[in-house]
């Protein structure tokens, strides 16, 4: 079973971690767990991993296929049973070591020389002598293919140390993580882009969210930088790589100070023909491949320092070569440092270390605009002349025949092909890998999984695919492609028919939404109005007159009274007898109506005769109607219409809640829904559909 090395990552994490859910190993590999569950599917798929419960454990044959990694042995040797013993480094100084001067030739240009010079003096200094002054960062800018990061990488096989992609770093990764201790408060994780020996920071340009500033936080001249309040040691030689082309990094101020930088811009043409026809970089990596890293323990060196009046000569040369912008640019207090690290490293004396660093100093220099004045060359040269030193272009270039420019030439046509076919790859993975999960179906998050592990498969083989084979890659790749437009598409139609749907779902949801507000509201009006007709009836049920008032107000009755005799008014003796004639002559029938007026007629006569008498006050009888004009009881009047008042009110209340809860179920369904939509995002056409745009 063969793992890519991703895979390997996050089989070698669980196994540490003896069993672990995603959350928990996504935390400890420091990606998202989408990302990790694809990689874990495709450990399932190969049979390295598997799921028990909730957690993730290793297979036996995962663990059989983890590579066995030692500084002391290959693998090979391992599987063979050979005695794992450390491995030889080099003692001497590193211009000793047999693959030194090979390696030089094989770099193109003296710039890159003086670059990787530079480079190994600062990684020497950080590691052994950090005490003897200042101590430079190192960077490379220009257009792609100008050989920057080969240089990191050379460094980085010399001394050991690590290369970040900064596009993929987090700020803990870049300058350390916050550690609580007891009692409160925190402390500051020393990150590992300050361990060394060198640090490569490649492709600065795409640090995200501007983490580019983070970096130069790591570029203090000397041996300790701050992070948070807390002093940090800073033990990694920091080259950082950029292209100016597609973002520019804006440099804080004072970072130029501090560093030693080459702009390989001017050399563009003549380094990307040495690198991809020439062969320069085939020969770097056979020089490397040649001697295992690493090539020194730079632990192991005595660096002692050099003389004042030495290091203010060559200081003097360098202040006098540059221009007004460049003496307020250019790293002169690093030459010191410089100097001695060079006396160490490549066998030098005093004066002659000095001389070599004025002229690399000089050389990348003069890469950049309007740092140094024409005649620098000559200050330079008289400097290495009384230093007994060749001039600056000792090395001679290396010269391929025609005919190995002609294979070297073919072979440039093949690597981009194979390079084509890594780029089409890479795209059809970010287009599968760009939906979460929360966007997928569990069918679709199975397809991905399947054509993911197809892409890494491909992907770890295609570097190992003889050129004549590479049209067969590309056919599966086209099959590959293929499957995932299929995908893609179906995905696409899916989430525009969601898409659609909740659209619709939505205008109805709303509309149910308003116009149950609105019954809600009015409900709520009605339900209090019955509360507050109970509860004054209530109040007053044992009490006739008020009760009757109370009913009155509302229009449940009206009081009527005689039109002969009302409320408040002053009769005679012989004026009441009329009025009650009158009354019992309507409500009676007709005949004992008559009776009863000839009656009254007759006790008025007699009234009259009589001598007056002082008038009476009179209270008529009062009368009651509910809204049909039906005359009424008031004593069972008031009891039925409290038992009913209350019986509405219960409803009215039932449903005046009923529809309150009505709003919170649709405004629920509304923003679920709206969370849902946001989620699916708005429909895309894939990436990997417009792949030969790119």
């Amino acid at each position: 079973m063969k793992l890519t090395e991703t895979q390997t990552v996050t089989l070698r994490a669980v196994v540490e971690l003896g069993g672990a859910r995603l959350s928990e190993l996504a935390a400890h590999l420091e990606v998202t767990p989408s990302t990790l569950k694809d990689r874990l599917e495709g450990l399932r798929k190969k049979g390295a991993a598997e799921v028990r419960g909730k957690a993730w454990h290793a297979t036996a044959d995962g663990v059989a296929a983890l590579p066995i990694s030692s500084p002391a042995v290959s693998l090979p040797d391992a599987e063979q049973g050979a005695e794992i013993t450390p491995r030889a480094v080099h003692s001497g100084p590193l211009s000793a070591h047999p693959g030194w001067t090979e390696l030089l030739n094989a770099l193109p240009l003296p710039e890159l020389r003086a670059l990787l010079r530079v480079l190994s003096a600062v990684a020497l200094l950080r590691q052994a002598a950090p005490h003897l002054g200042h101590m430079p960062w190192v960077g490379a800018y220009g257009p792609p293919g100008t050989g920057k990061t080969t240089v990191g990488e050379v460094a980085l096989h010399l001394f050991g140390g690590e290369l970040f992609k900064v596009g993929t770093m987090t700020p803990g990764e870049a300058v350390g993580r916050r550690v609580p201790v007891p009692g409160g408060g925190f402390t500051v994780d020393t990150p590992r882009t300050m361990r060394g020996p060198v640090s490569v920071l490649d492709e600065l340009g795409e640090a995200q969210g501007g983490l580019e500033r983070a970096f130069f936080a790591l570029v203090e001249l000397g041996p300790v930088v701050q992070i948070e309040g807390h002093k940090l040691n800073q033990r990694a030689a920091v080259f950082m790589t950029w292209n100016p082309e597609g973002r520019e990094i804006p440099l804080p101020p004072g970072a130029p100070r501090r560093g030693v930088l080459l702009d390989t811009t001017r050399q563009a043409a003549r380094l990307t023909r040495a690198f991809t026809v020439d062969g320069a970089a085939q020969r770097v990596r056979a020089v490397l491949d040649q001697h295992p890293a690493p090539w020194c323990a730079l632990e192991a060196f005595q660096v002692q320092a050099v003389g004042a009046e030495l290091v203010d000569e060559g200081r003097a040369v360098l202040f006098g070569c540059a221009t007004a912008e460049g003496r307020a640019g250019l790293p002169f207090g690093a030459l010191s440092g410089l100097a001695a690290a060079y006396v160490a490293l490549f066998d030098l004396d005093a004066r002659q270390a000095v001389a070599e660093v004025v002229g690399d100093v000089a050389q990348l220099a003069a890469s950049r605009d309007g740092l140094l004045s024409r005649p620098w060359k000559k200050d330079v040269g008289e400097l290495r002349a009384r230093a007994a030193l060749p001039d600056l272009e000792v090395l001679p270039e290396v010269d391929a025949g025609e005919a190995q420019r002609a294979a070297l030439a073919e072979q440039a046509v093949t690597q981009g092909y194979r390079r084509r076919l890594q780029e089409r790859l890479r795209v059809m993975r970010e287009a599968l890998q760009g939906p979460s999960d929360r966007q997928l179906t569990a069918r679709e998050r199975e397809a991905r999984a399947d054509l993911l592990g197809r892409a890494e498969t491909y992907a770890e083989r295609l570097p190992h695919v003889p050129d004549g084979a590479l049209s067969g890659v590309e056919e599966a790749l086209s099959e590959l492609r293929q499957a995932v437009d299929a995908l893609g598409a179906a995905v696409h139609q899916r989430q525009v028919m969601e898409a659609q749907t909740w659209e619709g779902q939505r205008r109805q949801l709303e509309s149910q939404l308003k116009s149950t507000k609105e019954n809600a509201a009015e409900m709520e009006k009605t339900a209090r109005e019955w509360e507050k007709l109970a509860r004054e009836l209530r109040a007053v049920v044992g009490d006739e007159a008020r009760s009757m008032t109370v009913l009155t107000r509302w229009k449940y009755v009206q009081e009527r009274h005689s039109d002969k005799m009302r409320p408040g008014q002053s009769f005679q003796p012989n004026q009441v007898v009329r009025a009650a004639s009158n009354v019992a002559a309507e409500r009676l029938h007709p005949v004992a109506g008559v009776a009863v007026s000839v009656v009254g007629m007759f006790f008025e006569a007699r009234m009259n005769a009589r001598a007056p008498v002082k008038p009476v006050q009179v209270e008529p009888v009062r009368r009651w109607v509910d809204k049909q004009g039906n005359p009424v009881d008031p004593s069972s009047f008031v009891r039925q219409t409290l038992v009913q008042v209350e019986q509405n009110a219960r409803q009215a209340r039932a449903r005046s809640d009923a529809l309150a809860e009505d709003i919170q179920r649709f405004t629920a369904e509304l923003r679920e829904g709206k969370e849902r939509a946001r989620a699916l995002g708005t429909p895309k056409t894939p990436l990997v559909l417009r792949m030969d745009e790119q």
